[in-house]
């Protein structure tokens, strides 16, 4: 039987945002008011579903990015020696620490939201929902800078990003959340604007597969569906909802997949790492 013009029309609608804006405000707020960041460089920012506009109906958990700006990491092995010696020549040795940073904003969000419902979890500091507010994750990273090259403070490039390290395991996590939302827009932009509306499509197709048991809830995590999605061509995401949902389909299980990239677009999106 045929998924029907409407349902596909109901699925391609977003989720609230209103509650995840007020909640992002609150975290926000929260490391403002707190004495020992006041002078410090870091941004407070959403990622994930809320702030791609993929969240759909049901959504839950706000993810934001609590990220330390004064210090930076990067990717040392992967340039030549002569620019590695750049790069040393041309910043200060860090005086920030990323765990230093972790505690003080641990701290802040204790102090506003209380300690009974803020607690530290190997990826994030999960904060539980509030009258006004949606249960959130905040994850605690520092800057990252993949540089392709850097051959003075006037002769480099780089891809942003952010990096942490689990709380339990001591894995090093650097994931792209800002390039993974600029190249999402770009696409919506580029697919008459029906891009994430498909995305959206697609969440709720597998949720619906989720509640009827015909595969397993850890399947098919957003993250990973959204990238799977975004290298679709861009003439699928048209016409009806039925025929992009097909052309979709078809584009992508006709593609060679080691060729699929992740929407951040600086990873293949097939391979054996945490994040393929």
């Amino acid at each position: 039987m045929p998924i029907s013009e409407n349902q596909l029309a109901v699925w391609s609608r977003q989720g609230a945002i209103d509650a995840s804006r007020r909640t992002h405000e609150a975290i926000r707020a929260a490391l403002r008011e707190w004495d020992d960041l006041r002078n410090r460089d870091y941004e407070a920012y959403l990622q994930g579903s809320y702030k791609n506009s993929t969240n759909i109906r049901g959504s839950s958990d706000v993810d934001v990015i609590a990220q330390m700006n004064d210090s930076f990491a990067w990717n040392r092995p992967d340039l030549p020696e002569a620019q590695q010696r750049a790069v040393d020549r041309a910043y200060e040795p860090a005086t920030h620490s990323l765990e230093g940073f972790y505690n003080a904003v641990l701290t802040a969000l204790r102090k506003y939201f209380g300690s009974d419902s803020v607690h530290p979890d190997n990826k994030a500091i999960k904060i539980k929902r509030g009258s006004d507010r949606l249960p959130a994750d905040v994850v605690v990273c520092q800057q990252y800078k993949k540089f392709g090259h850097f051959r003075s403070l006037d002769d480099y490039s780089f891809v942003e990003g952010m990096k942490f390290v689990t709380r339990r395991d001591r894995r090093t996590i650097i994931n792209y959340p800002k390039p993974h939302y600029q190249n999402g827009t770009a696409k919506n932009q580029g697919c008459s604007v029906s891009y994430k509306a498909g995305v959206r499509i697609f969440k709720n197709a597998r949720d619906t597969m989720i509640r009827r048991a015909w595969m397993p809830s850890s399947a098919v995590p957003s993250y990973f569906l959204e990238c799977f999605a975004y290298n679709a061509a861009n003439h699928c995401y048209s016409g009806s909802w039925q025929s992009l949902y097909r052309a979709v389909l078809d584009d992508l299980a006709q593609g060679y997949y080691p060729d699929y990239i992740c929407q951040n677009r600086v990873r293949p999106l097939f391979g054996s790492s945490y994040d393929q």
